[in-house]
């Protein structure tokens, strides 16, 4: 702060309450047992306050407190408390004001004016003010700056600084930001940020910056005394300890990490912290202080394949663009942007997603702006292979090319027009275009082709009906022991029995059961661990605990092996009724 002329002399106060404390029942206060609670250093222009500038107190005891003998300064002016009526009550608040602004307060608290030539008024871009007892004791002390705001509008004026936590143990600007009150301060009364649920400190997001740095953000921020010992940290994988820790400024709310060992791309990830407090002084709790989170490589010319499009869908529905991970690794659908090209320049990027969303390898993703309209209209595999995006390139119907993108390089192209649909389909309206084999280009001719009728013209988020890549055989693992059920007590077949057999442990399998016309009618297990061998029993009952119909169903099961490969299964059955 700058130097200033500084002045001290006693002053008199006029008060708006004459309540006397007896010498009998005087409590000695200590350190922050009153504080310097709210600032209103800049009140034009006006929100809803006053247009003058007051400080407020506020008592954190019990207990009465006499503010006589007591001195109140900034860099430039002080002034002692005199009169024996000078006091905060417990648990109360104080404005302190110039005396000629003092009935303009008294509407919204307990009142205190000091003479004009006296009265440290608050300095509306820095100051440093200073509360003491008769003895000279410190007993609160704030040296702000308009930094402390956090908000660039509510700096301009109107708007008081608060203090966030009365009682907290973190100082300065940790502790100070600019009232969240529409009226834009809360002289008198508690402050705004009382009224906010307090979470427990928790890390929300944890960053990779580059290869050997972390960025860990907090929900909140956190007291810095204790984050300073690196061997408290863990990055698992063998990483291990940081060799630099650096809380970032000027909120203390998020550190950055940094690591000998550089951090490997495609790996799950948890980081361990130690269990240091916020600013209430509540420590982190037992399962807070790690983060699991995931590390993919940036996205390269061939991971990600556009595998089918529907560029001219049916009455009431949407044109959609399913994409295929043909990398070895997860890959994060945030880095990339869809997009047609005109006259041989791109149109409009279209971010595919602002988030985190991870596409594991050999999975594919439907990318429309209303996924509820392509499940209602073709059979669906897997509900969670659709992401909504906010807005959709526009298709044409005839023909045009769309263009991944991946931080400006292309990742995949690929060029369609209706004369590709195969010529036995006489209306390619709500017929997709699908990729055959992701080992030849996109634009190689034949390699994409009208979806099959049997799959009802499209199959959105899953293996395409054409895909005609070469397969590994895989020996069947799971069987049912009667392809015919009918649930009907008469103890015979009442149930479906599925059976499965493996010379090793399976790893985690989700079953879903479908009806003949492509809808999910029971989802029997999800990512469940399986022992080496067992049976599966299905009642013949629906989601919502009722009978399914007779009828033909399909099971579709997915399998999901130590080492995170995937292996799926269909199998065909009968839901039968009594023959009278």
């Amino acid at each position: 702060m700058k130097n200033n002329l500084f002045i001290g002399l006693l002053c008199c106060t006029t008060t708006t309450f004459s309540q006397t404390m007896s010498p009998a029942n005087v409590y000695r206060a200590k350190v922050n047992d009153v504080v310097i609670n709210e600032i209103g250093a800049d009140p034009k222009p006006p929100v809803a306050l006053p247009q003058v500038k007051f400080i407020e107190l506020r008592n954190n005891t019990d207990q009465d407190i006499s503010l006589k003998g007591w001195a109140l300064s900034d860099e430039r002016k002080s002034c002692v408390f005199k009169n024996k009526n000078d006091h905060i009550q417990a648990g109360g608040y104080l404005i302190i004001c110039d005396n000629k602004n003092v009935e303009e307060w008294k509407k919204f608290g307990r009142a205190i004016g000091l003479p004009s030539s006296l009265w440290p008024s608050p300095n509306g871009t820095e100051d440093k003010l200073t509360l003491k007892d008769e003895n000279g004791v410190i007993i609160s002390q704030v040296d702000y700056e308009d930094t402390w705001y956090k908000d660039q509008h509510k700096k301009k004026g109107g708007w008081t600084l608060e203090r966030i936590y009365p009682e907290a143990v973190c100082y300065g600007m940790q502790n100070w930001a600019a009232s969240l009150d529409a009226s834009g301060g809360t002289p008198g009364r508690e402050n705004s940020y009382a009224r906010i649920a307090m979470e427990p400190l928790k890390i929300t997001e944890v960053t990779v910056a580059n290869k050997n740095q972390l960025l860990v953000s907090f929900n909140k921020d956190f007291d810095l005394s204790a984050v300073w010992e690196k061997t408290t940290y863990r990055l698992n994988h063998g990483i291990g300890h940081p060799e630099m820790v650096k809380p970032l400024s000027p909120y203390s709310n998020q550190i950055e990490l940094y690591f000998k060992k550089p951090i490997p791309h495609g790996q799950i990830y948890q980081i361990e912290v130690p269990q240091f407090r916020d600013c209430l002084g509540n420590p982190l709790t037992k399962g807070s202080n790690t983060k699991v989170f995931t590390f993919t490589k940036p996205i390269d010319l061939g991971d990600i394949l556009i595998s089918e499009i529907l560029f001219d869908p049916r009455a009431g529905g949407v044109e959609f663009v399913e994409i295929y991970n043909h990398s070895s690794t997860a890959l994060d659908l945030k880095e990339l942007s869809l997009a047609t090209v005109g006259k041989d320049t791109l149109n409009k990027l279209y971010p595919i997603t602002n988030e985190s969303i991870l596409l594991h390898a050999g999975k594919y993703m439907v990318l429309s702006v209303d996924p509820n309209k392509i499940k209602q209209q073709y059979h669906v595999e897997n509900p969670d292979a659709f992401l909504k995006m906010k807005s959709f390139p526009k298709l044409n119907n005839k023909m045009g090319s769309v263009v991944l993108i991946s931080n400006t390089k292309r990742i995949d192209q690929m060029s369609y027009s209706e004369d590709m649909h195969m010529k036995l389909i006489k209306e390619g309206k709500g017929v997709s275009l699908e990729r055959s084999s992701f080992s030849k280009g996109a634009q190689e001719p034949g390699n994409f082709r009208s979806a099959s009728s049997l799959a009802g013209f499209a199959t959105p988020g899953y293996q395409n009906s054409q895909y005609l890549e070469q397969q590994v055989a895989i020996e069947e693992k799971f069987w049912l022991t009667s392809k015919t059920f009918s649930p009907n007590d008469d103890d015979f077949e009442d149930k479906l029995l599925i059976n499965y057999h493996f010379s090793e442990a399976p790893g985690r399998a989700t079953i879903r059961i479908f009806n003949e016309r492509g809808s999910l009618v029971k989802e029997l297990i999800n990512n469940q661990t399986l022992s080496v061998k067992g049976v599966l029993v299905w009642d013949g009952l629906d989601e919502r605990n009722q009978k399914a119909p007779v009828g033909i169903y399909r099971m579709y099961t997915e399998l999901v092996d130590l080492q995170e490969n995937v292996n799926i299964y269909r199998h065909y059955f009968v839901l039968a009724a009594n023959l009278d």
